[in-house]
């Protein structure tokens, strides 16, 4: 009789950190109360991969899975829509992105804590309704992130490149932070997404 294992990968994406002074030094994982990581970790089996640069991070997590014939790029947001059951058409593209707290112009919270599960569905839909037919929605994930699916060219022209990382945005002023590029048509979608 044939036994099937089954195994549980782990993929702790960017766990590492940096030392922060307020922590004595420490990282925040060093600092961190890691009961079940630290069974996980005594019974199991612990690697340190360098994913390969071209792909990103989804990309990667697909070569780790031995996902790795005819695959050049992916995704996130292409792999979080598809785990929500959402299925991308040929003119769609599906960006993954965070909510952010605006104050006075100036971004001021990126924390997940900014929207309970509750908030970020109203949020999302309030979004859908005020976007209406202009080619983009969002999908709601968890917490304060979620995935805008965009049929729109100029979103999909501007954002398929680096647009922004949230958490080097705090401080700064919002509308500094639009791609070089972005066209009138597109500073006013995007202005339209952020005032909502």
């Amino acid at each position: 009789r044939e036994i099937l294992m089954k195994k549980i990968v782990c993929v702790l994406h960017g766990i590492t950190d940096k030392p922060l002074k307020d922590l004595g030094g420490l990282t925040p994982l060093q600092k961190a109360h890691t009961h079940h990581l630290d069974l996980l970790a005594q019974r199991g089996t612990c690697l340190g991969i360098t994913p390969p640069k071209f792909g990103g991070f989804a990309t990667s997590l697909l070569n780790l899975l031995g996902v790795n014939k005819g695959l050049e790029t992916i995704s996130q947001g292409s792999l979080e829509a598809y785990s929500m059951g959402y299925v991308l058409t040929p003119t769609q593209t599906a960006f993954s992105v965070r909510f952010v707290s605006i104050g006075q112009g100036v971004v001021v919270d990126v924390s997940d804590e900014l929207l309970s599960g509750h908030e970020g569905k109203l949020f999302c839909k309030d979004l859908n309704v005020a976007l209406g037919n202009l080619g983009c929605h969002f999908l709601y994930l968890k917490d304060s992130r979620a995935v805008l699916v965009s049929e729109h060219p100029a979103v999909n022209r501007v954002l398929n490149q680096t647009f922004c990382n949230p958490f080097k945005a705090m401080g700064k002023s919002w509308k500094s932070l639009y791609p070089g590029k972005a066209n009138k048509e597109l500073r006013e979608l995007l202005e339209k997404m952020f005032i909502i």
